[in-house]
């Protein structure tokens, strides 16, 4: 899952920090 936040980081800037959690 970290890998699909990383590859869109300023569109899942905010997902990404719940999906890293």
């Amino acid at each position: 899952m970290s890998l699909r936040g990383f590859l869109v980081p300023p569109i899942h800037a905010p997902s990404l920090e719940g999906t890293t959690n």
